[in-house]
């Protein structure tokens, strides 16, 4: 009886650990394009390093992108130019928010559809909050969105360093496309 009473309590326990640690994982391989406009060019960087998940918490699709992986699409687009403009030495990272479209997931209503969403980020430590149209379309359990954005950072009080001011005009365009977050639909 002790044994079995033991053995339960034991199994009660891992069960509960198990739920308390339950977290969704970011998916990886997903794009972003980033474009720095300048006064005679365009200064394009990519990378298939940002991570994408679905926080219940906040019910947002969060995306991090370490500015460090954004790659050049072009001989003539300084390698640093992210990094700079991103002041990647305080903050190595871009955290992206895209509010989720839970009253459709809720209802049911699943197939490829573009919303007005709520996109938040912070750069150099500086709160940016738009509204920008978003395509979402459901894939089994996970969800796939695309979205472009742009930025002028001087409207938001953002910085360009002075060695780029002469050769910035302020524009910062983002596109991300069939970024996947898994596990999205609630249980």
């Amino acid at each position: 009886m002790f044994k079995f009473s033991v053995l339960g309590l034991l199994l009660l326990a891992v069960t509960t650990l198990s739920n308390a640690q339950r977290h969704v994982t970011y998916t990886n391989d997903n794009s972003i394009f980033i474009t720095i406009e300048g006064d005679s060019s365009l200064y394009e960087y990519s990378t298939s390093e940002m991570l994408v998940r679905y926080n219940e918490n906040t019910q947002k699709i969060e995306c991090i992108i370490h500015v460090a992986s954004l790659l050049p699409l072009n001989n003539y687009s300084p390698a640093v130019l992210p990094q700079d403009i991103f002041f990647a030495a305080n903050y190595p990272e871009l955290h992206i928010q895209i509010e989720a479209p839970e009253e459709k997931i809720n209802a049911g209503n699943l197939y490829t559809e573009r919303l007005d969403r709520g996109i938040g980020m912070f750069i150099q430590n500086m709160p940016v909050n738009i509204t920008a149209p978003v395509v979402f379309t459901p894939d089994k359990r996970s969800l796939k969105l695309a979205t472009t954005f742009e930025l002028i950072l001087p409207e938001y009080s953002i910085a360009i360093p002075a060695k780029y001011t002469s050769m910035l005009t302020g524009r910062v365009r983002f596109a991300i496309q069939n970024a996947r977050s898994v596990e999205f639909f609630p249980r």
